[in-house]
């Protein structure tokens, strides 16, 4: 029993005793006859005939999306051209209106931005009791309740933790 191996690319077939190429039978066409030749030609005549009219098709549908490219290019420009001619014919009346009204004096009074007040420090307020008695004076101060401040994300979970723990 004989094993093949196949080289695809050299056409060459190898047995695994030998290391001697051995040629493979290449495939021939069978010959067309002269019927089926004319029938080849024209029909590659018509599909060329097709391609070129569809080429002729692309060609036209591609000047067309130029066309209409370029007409709407022109549009926006000449609206931009419009809208700059109207601002340069407000600039002028304004400008004569202007120099109609120069005569007269404007006054223009800009008020200063109101300054944010400062915030006021609370004052310390002392009680002072006063008996008719030679005792000694006692002064007491008042008492602030200390605000809570917030606590971060980071001391809750540690808090949560501590509790856990015990």
């Amino acid at each position: 029993m004989r094993f093949y191996q196949a080289n695809k690319n050299l056409g060459v077939l190898y047995t695994m005793s030998d290391t001697e190429p051995i040629q493979a039978p290449k495939k021939t066409k069978t010959p067309r006859s002269e019927e089926q030749l004319q029938v080849l030609s024209e029909a590659r005549k018509k599909a060329y005939a097709v391609r070129a009219e569809n080429k002729a098709l692309r060609d036209q549908e591609k000047q067309m999306e130029k066309d209409i490219k370029e007409q709407a290019k022109q549009e926006r420009m000449a609206k931009v051209k419009a809208h700059q001619q109207t601002k340069k014919a407000e600039v002028l009346v304004e400008e004569e209106y202007e120099d109609e009204s120069s005569e007269e004096e404007e006054i223009v009074v800009k008020k200063r931005p109101k300054a944010k007040p400062k915030p006021r420090k609370k004052k310390k307020t002392r009680i002072v009791y006063e008996t008719d008695s030679d005792e000694e004076l006692v002064e007491e101060p008042t008492r602030r309740t200390p605000v809570p401040t917030p606590l971060t994300p980071q001391q809750i979970f540690y808090k949560k933790m501590y509790t856990q723990m015990f």
